[in-house]
C-alpha cells in the first residue's frame, strides 16, 4: 500500500490509514524508518483506527530541517490538527521521543503515549552516527544488530528492504535528532498517561534507562517483553499492541 498524502501548512505529509471502529492510534517509526514498515505487523493493530505516519523526507512527506525533536513535534502537531484527531501516539525509538515531546508541548492534542524501545534521553554512539553518515545505496545501514536473537531472517530482510528507501541525508537528520534529545529534567511535568514498552535484550536503549523513565513519570506504566531486542514492534507486535490496548482501555 502506498501512503496517502495530505497538505498541511503547504507541505506534503504521507501516512497509511487502516480504518477501524476502535480508538484512534498513530504509529510513529524510528530513525531511518518508514511508515510502510508497519504493514509487516498491521494485523496486530486491527482493534484500532490506526494511522502510520512517514516522518519528513521519505515516502512522499516533504523534507524539513529536523536536527532536533522539537522540529518534528511542531510538524506532527500540525498534522494531527489537520486530521482533527486526538489519538494515542505509539512511537518506536525516535518516534517515542517525539511522542513524549508532544506530550510536553501540547498535552491537549493527544490521549496518551506509548514509548516503545525509547527513552527520555536518546544518545547515539559516535560510531553509529559515523556509520549512518557514510551509508548509501551501495552500502546501506545494517539493522541486524538492533533485532533480538529470535527475529526471523525473513522479518529482518523485509524490514531492511523498506528502510533502504530512506535517503541518507534524511536518515542522518533522524539520528542527529535522537542524539540531541534529552527531556529528563521535564518528566515530572508530563500530564498524559505514558506506557513504556521495552525488550529485555535491547542493545540501544538499555532496560535500566527505561525503568528509570517509568519511575520518573507521574502516570507511567511498564510493559517488559522477555527476550526481545530494540526492534520490538516487529519482533513482538502482538505484545506491543496488547500493551497499548490495555492502556487505552
Amino acid at each position: 500500500m502506498k501512503p496517502a498524502l495530505h497538505r498541511v501548512e503547504d507541505r506534503a505529509v504521507a501516512s497509511l490509514h487502516r480504518a477501524g471502529s476502535g480508538p484512534s492510534v498513530v504509529l510513529i517509526h524510528g530513525a531511518s524508518g518508514t511508515a510502510s514498515s508497519w504493514e509487516l505487523v498491521a494485523d496486530a493493530w486491527s482493534w484500532a483506527d490506526v494511522h502510520a505516519i512517514a516522518l519528513p523526507g521519505r515516502e512522499g512527506s516533504d523534507a524539513i530541517d529536523h536536527h532536533h525533536v522539537e522540529d518534528l513535534a511542531a510538524w506532527l502537531l500540525a498534522w494531527l490538527r489537520a486530521l482533527e484527531i486526538r489519538p494515542w501516539l505509539v512511537g518506536h525509538s525516535l518516534g517515542g521521543g517525539l511522542a513524549l515531546r508532544l506530550a510536553l508541548d501540547a498535552p491537549e492534542a493527544i490521549a496518551g503515549v506509548a514509548m516503545v524501545s525509547s527513552s527520555a534521553r536518546l544518545r547515539v554512539a559516535p560510531a553509529l552516527l559515523e556509520a549512518v553518515s557514510i551509508a548509501g545505496p551501495e552500502a546501506p545501514l545494517d539493522f541486524e544488530f538492533a533485532f533480538g536473537p529470535d527475529a526471523s531472517p525473513e522479518l529482518r530482510q523485509a524490514y531492511a528492504e523498506r528502510v533502504r528507501q530512506v535517503p541518507n541525508p534524511t536518515g542522518l537528520c533522524d539520528w542527529q535528532s535522537c542524539d540531541n534529545f534529552d527531556v529528563r529534567e521535564r518528566l515530572a511535568k508530563v500530564e498524559v498517561p505514558v506506557t513504556v514498552i521495552y525488550g529485555e535484550r535491547d542493545p540501544l536503549t538499555p532496560p535500566k534507562h527505561q525503568r528509570s523513565l517509568v519511575e520518573a513519570l507521574p502516570r507511567g506504566r511498564e510493559v517488559v517483553v522477555a527476550g526481545a531486542g530494540h526492534m520490538l514492534p516487529w519482533e513482538a507486535p502482538e505484545a506491543v499492541a496488547a500493551g497499548v490496548r490495555e492502556s487505552v482501555d
